[in-house]
């Protein structure tokens, strides 16, 4: 009885241990399935059907921009500068007797504005008066006597030049009796005097600076990279610092760039008929440049590509991405004015980052016109 009992229980041991030999290589078989059907799709991705890569087509938002004319300016630093200054400097040495303009005040050409010491030049342009009335009446004898043939060739050409050297010399007393009085050279003011009355001068020493400011004169430097868009003629906007703003115009630019800055001089004339601006002071210039077709763009539309180009992205007729290199002409805190675009030019204004140049979109165009 014991010997059966126990042939049975091996017996059903053996057929319990055949079934989990039989269950493990059903798992293995099912992990080896998993495993092939995973890398199948690692492999090889499904195919989108058109309806699923309609989905991903990105929306944007676009917006039509036309060009119209626009007139660029430059701004550039100045400084004002009289229209004419002069320094005037004594012609003869003596004492200066007195001023006969007010500092400051406007004078005009020809107008005596000091005196100085002249007696003795008086003097002598009296005797040199004489001296020629004497020479003349000597001479106009003998060209009576040589006519009777009473006095030589010679003495008759001695008079004359003797006349002469009188008249000269009498022009130098005129001139040195008028160098005593200077005299206004234009239409200004008598802006400063650097002598006192009673004061001795000697030939040469500064007396006074004489100024024209009705009109003046802004000088300026334009960078090397900007000096063929401007030219003569150009109408210039000029503030002071206190906020006056003076019209003026472009007369002169200089061909030849100066050495250190590599900048070019230019000047500018502005009417001063109110004496609204003082010479020597700064001023912000801005030259109205020749007219170009130019968009009015918001400043978010801007992108810089990896060359570090600003740019702006727009849909051409298929409504594809595409990508265009802007000159920024000016900026302002809500628009700017770019060139560069097509005449009309339908700009992505929201989304553009999510495309890349080439990407087709679904566009969705708002009205602006």
């Amino acid at each position: 009885m014991d010997k059966e009992s126990a042939l049975s229980r091996f017996k059903r041991i053996k057929a319990d241990k055949k079934q989990l030999i039989a269950l493990a290589l059903v798992i293995v078989l099912i992990v080896w399935l998993i495993s092939g059907t995973l890398r199948s799709a690692r492999d090889e991705a499904p195919q989108p059907n058109e309806e699923q890569a309609s989905e991903e087509v990105t929306r944007v938002q676009a917006q039509w921009f036309t060009a119209t004319s626009y007139q660029p300016q430059l701004p550039v630093q100045g400084q004002l500068e009289p229209w004419q200054q002069v320094s005037l400097r004594a012609r003869v040495a003596g004492e200066v007797l007195s001023l006969q303009q007010a500092e400051g005040s406007e004078v005009e050409a020809g107008e005596v504005l000091l005196r100085i010491e002249a007696e003795d030049k008086t003097a002598r342009l009296e005797q040199l008066l004489a001296d020629q009335e004497v020479a003349a009446a000597e001479l106009a004898a003998a060209q009576r006597l040589q006519q009777d043939n009473l006095i030589a060739q010679t003495e008759r050409l001695r008079l004359s030049a003797e006349l002469a050297r009188v008249e000269a010399e009498l022009k130098m007393a005129q001139l040195q009796l008028e160098y005593t009085e200077p005299k206004a050279p234009f239409n200004g003011i008598f802006d400063r005097r650097l002598i006192d009355p009673g004061e001795y001068v000697d030939i040469g020493q500064e007396l006074l600076i004489f100024a024209d400011v009705s009109q003046l004169r802004v000088s300026a430097s334009i960078p090397q990279q900007r000096i063929n868009e401007v030219h003569r003629g150009q109408q210039v906007q000029v503030e002071l610092l206190d906020g006056t703003r003076l019209e003026g115009e472009v007369i002169h630019t200089s061909r030849i760039a100066d050495p250190q800055t590599r900048s070019f001089h230019i000047e500018v004339k502005v009417a001063n008929d109110a004496k609204a601006a003082a010479a020597g002071a700064s001023a912000n210039l801005r030259i109205a440049l020749d007219a170009t077709d130019a968009h009015q763009i918001p400043p978010s539309l801007l992108r810089l590509d990896g060359d570090g180009r600003t740019t702006v992205r727009l849909l051409d007729d298929q409504h594809q991405v595409a990508e265009r290199t802007v000159e920024i002409l000016s900026m302002g805190r809500e628009s700017l004015w770019v060139k560069g675009l097509p005449t009309r030019a339908l700009l992505i204004t929201q989304g553009a980052g999510f495309v890349e140049p080439g990407d087709k979109v679904d566009a969705q165009i708002v009205d602006n016109e």
